[in-house]
């Protein structure tokens, strides 16, 4: 999403909603199974330096770490960008400052960035997920093996009997 930072200099404020569908969301092929929606807030407070701030959610299909199954996962994530056309006068500029010499900002890659940081590091269906036997590899979730009972390692025998 292209935004003309030319058209919020005058204003104080303006909130930008839209919305987008794209396969490669986070720099992983994601299946979405919403659009994106976003909702943004554009601040025009001091030195021309805009402060645009909003929220994201959508949701996703992921595959369990667990138990291989793919589920739906809803994620909501908040952006924040700070965007100038040049350092202010006295600022020092910090990481999250972008800036733009032309008047227009491709705001994409940051809503990219803040959906990619709240993605799990390991997707779970659910949180008491059972996984799949590492023996016979059958769904834990979905019916019960007595491989673990079976494969009981001796040397570890005498520590059953103290539970």
């Amino acid at each position: 999403m292209i935004i003309d930072l030319n058209r919020l200099r005058n204003k104080l404020c303006e909130e930008i909603s839209f919305s987008f569908q794209e396969n490669n969301i986070s720099g992983q092929e994601l299946k979405q199974l919403t659009p994106v929606e976003v909702c943004l807030q554009a601040v025009c407070p001091v030195d021309d330096v805009i402060a645009v701030s909003g929220k994201t959610k959508v949701i996703l299909e992921l595959v369990c770490s667990r138990c291989l199954k793919t589920f739906a996962y809803s994620l909501e994530a908040d952006v924040e960008l700070t965007v100038a056309d040049d350092f202010p006068q006295g600022r020092l500029p910090d990481q999250d400052m972008v800036l733009f010499g032309n008047g227009l900002i491709d705001i994409d890659p940051a809503i990219k960035a803040a959906i990619d940081l709240e993605l799990p590091f390991i997707p779970l269906c659910k949180p008491d997920c059972k996984g799949l036997c590492s023996s016979c590899g059958v769904d834990r979730n979905d019916a019960v093996c007595d491989c673990n009972e079976r494969n009981i390692d001796l040397r570890w025998e005498k520590l059953k009997e103290l539970l």
